[in-house]
């Protein structure tokens, strides 16, 4: 059974992920959390997907990101897509963990937390109550009308 964050809404989750196996392991944890998650694999199918968001008003209220993307810094595109939605949070999802030096990389990137692999769903769970606080998860559900669970 789902438990999810929120209730009676399924707020929208930005997966960018190249590895197919990561990126399913990553939207099931999200739709067992309660939420909406969309998995792209390219950088260019990420900004074209929030283009579309904005133009229909059906933000995304988490960007979950790659360590790394054909490439392309995690960091780098996790900033990069948090200017075009400046009120959604990031979760960097790496092979390893970050050290301290790079928690202002983090910070200017709008990276909330870092989610090592391999994917356990609490630790996932705990990054995302970290990166979007409850406080914010009761306005946004009071926003539209439906209750909702802090964790």
């Amino acid at each position: 059974m789902t438990d999810p964050l929120f209730l009676h809404s399924r707020p929208r989750a930005l997966v960018l992920e190249p590895d197919a196996e990561d990126g399913g392991a990553l939207v099931a944890a999200l739709d067992a959390a309660g939420f909406q998650a969309e998995l792209v694999a390219r950088p260019n199918a990420a900004n074209a997907l929030l283009q579309v968001a904005e133009q229909e008003h059906a933000a995304f209220e988490l960007l979950v990101v790659s360590g790394m993307v054909n490439g392309i810094c995690g960091l780098d595109l996790a900033a990069a897509l948090a200017l075009r939605v400046r009120a959604a949070p990031a979760l960097l999802i790496s092979s390893g963990p970050y050290s301290a030096p790079c928690a202002d990389a983090l910070e200017r990137a709008g990276c909330a937390a870092v989610v090592v692999k391999p994917l356990r769903e609490d630790q996932l769970r705990a990054a995302i109550a970290a990166a979007i606080p409850a406080e914010r998860r009761i306005q946004a559900a009071h926003a539209i009308g439906a209750g909702i669970l802090a964790i």
